[in-house]
């Protein structure tokens, strides 16, 4: 099929290819008819198109703000910020607990081993004879199982101060944990085992399962017989459309729409087994080919987005039953809006949402389940906003300026004024370092210990080294300790309007 054939619907262009999949596989099944979705999808793409762009520079601090007020840029600051959200049908992964949140095109990561994560990265050192290689190395192993052993005492402790390092056999007698000749009651944990001798034992701790696997066969030599050690990681997943690399025209596009078809009509995987999923579009800055407007251009490909995975959403919605839950138990769609301007944003990876952040939520806050910050793309905006000031910090000198200070603090302190915790996620942004997970271990904790209750990761594997975070930090409780400990109520707008100018001279070097 050509790529420029289309099909003319209205006033716009739609990519036959796009037109067919929609009809052929996303319509089907629903009590939605083709001419009823394209006829309204054109609609919404008159009225949300943008239409027109502003300019401007700044000078002090005072004019530079009535310059943003003159243009619509900044929105008028109101007594109103006492509101609290008020969104319903939030599935416990978003609103009770706490994880890592895996930004990915597509992939799974609810629970993963910690003993693979170690393995296969330099979370575990490679000095000492302890490479990483194709075939086991020994050495390396005693190491994961050495580390391993420590993670279970911080989260699982003992009775009478012993260590599961010391552990030669682990069974289940009269409904509790034998380990040795020591007991630990089992409370509220889930236990799969057969005639007292398990296969697994799975605790709960912090609201996150994690599983002891125990097979002797197949446990290369742990004294205790542990096969591995499985963690609940990522327990929610952003299936990302924004992906630049991965997605890259209209061909791309429709792949990821019909991965995410499958999965919002999968009737065999149950929400226990998988990550929640959120769908990201794209921010509106980007446009596509995949359906040209009445004055024959592209258009952006935010709408198309939201337009064509809420039609593939709806399939979980329907047919619910206990026994077929596809996505949500709840009956919602989860969707993440990134680089939004003005008050609808969600994602705060824009300069514009960032200074006018109280009337963004505020506009959405009996829809509100997600709200965060993001070093890279906001810096990125931050520059590409403030060019023409003059010279700028590198971005590698950005986190020490006044205007990033002020950002990553107010998103928690308001989301903490405005009621998220216990109904939303309050989340602080991307690792961006995928090679470097034993760094990530020492520095990403501290986005629990600044109150966020989910961070992003990268990857899988990069989602269970994260995981160990939780089970150090009880995040609600930092959470009430910030709220009993400073003002959810500074204004920063000066510090975030503060343009991170260069101040000192570029050398060759």
């Amino acid at each position: 099929m050509m790529a420029n054939e289309r099909v003319r619907i209205g006033n716009v262009q739609v990519a036959k290819i796009l037109f067919d999949f929609v009809n052929e596989e996303v319509l089907p099944d629903m009590n939605i008819d083709s001419d009823t979705f394209w006829s309204g999808a054109e609609l919404i793409i008159a009225e949300l198109s943008p239409h027109r762009m502003h300019e401007g520079k700044c000078t002090d601090i005072t004019t530079y703000k009535t310059f943003l007020y003159d243009i619509g840029y900044l929105l008028p600051q109101t007594n109103d910020e006492n509101f609290q959200i008020n969104t319903i049908n939030v599935d416990n992964e978003i609103s009770v607990q706490v994880a890592p949140q895996l930004v990915v095109p597509l992939v799974d990561a609810r629970r993963c081993s910690l003993h693979d994560a170690l393995y296969s990265t330099d979370a575990i050192s490679d000095c000492d004879s302890c490479e990483r290689t194709n075939e086991n190395n020994q050495k390396r192993g005693e190491k994961v199982i050495s580390f391993t052993r420590k993670f279970l005492d911080q989260s699982i402790p003992l009775t009478s101060n012993f260590s599961h390092t010391d552990a030669i056999q682990y069974s289940i007698v009269n409904g509790e944990v034998k380990v040795r000749n020591l007991f630990r009651q089992i409370g509220n944990q889930i236990i799969s085992c057969d005639k007292g001798v398990p296969h697994a034992i799975v605790f709960v701790h912090h609201d996150l399962h994690i599983e002891i696997q125990i097979d002797r066969k197949n446990c290369r030599n742990d004294i205790a017989g542990i096969k591995g050690v499985i963690i609940e990681s990522a327990l929610t997943t952003i299936v990302d459309c924004e992906d630049s690399i991965a997605v890259v025209d209209v061909y791309d596009k429709i792949q990821l729409n019909r991965n995410w078809l499958s999965l919002m009509k999968d009737n065999e995987l149950r929400l226990s087994s998988r990550s929640l999923l959120f769908v990201r579009h794209v921010g509106h800055l980007l446009f596509t080919d995949a359906i040209l407007n009445n004055d024959n251009q592209e258009i952006p490909e935010g709408i198309l987005d939201a337009l064509i995975t809420t039609l593939i959403a709806v399939h979980n919605l329907n047919d619910r039953t206990k026994d077929n839950i596809k996505n949500s138990h709840k009956g919602s769609i989860y969707i993440v809006k990134p680089k939004q301007h003005g008050p609808v944003g969600i994602m705060d990876e824009e300069r514009r949402t960032t200074v006018n952040r109280s009337v963004c939520i505020r506009e959405s806050k009996d829809r509100l389940v997600f709200i965060d910050t993001g070093f890279l793309d906001r810096t990125g905006d931050e520059m590409h906003t403030s060019m023409e000031a003059g010279s700028l910090m590198q971005k590698t000198q950005m986190k020490d300026t006044k205007w990033f200070m002020a950002y990553e603090r107010n998103n928690v302190e308001k989301g903490l004024k405005w009621g998220l915790s216990g109904t939303a996620q309050i989340g602080k942004g991307m690792w961006a370092l995928p090679d470097m997970m034993a760094a990530m271990i020492e520095q990403k904790i501290s986005h629990l210990k600044a109150g966020a209750t989910c961070a992003w990761v990268p990857s899988s594997t990069a989602a269970t080294l994260h995981a160990l975070h939780y089970h150090q930090v009880d995040v609600f409780a930092r959470q009430i300790e910030l709220i009993a400990s400073c003002s959810l109520s500074n204004n920063y707008l000066d510090d975030l309007l503060t343009i991170p100018i260069l101040r000192t001279t570029l050398t060759s070097e």
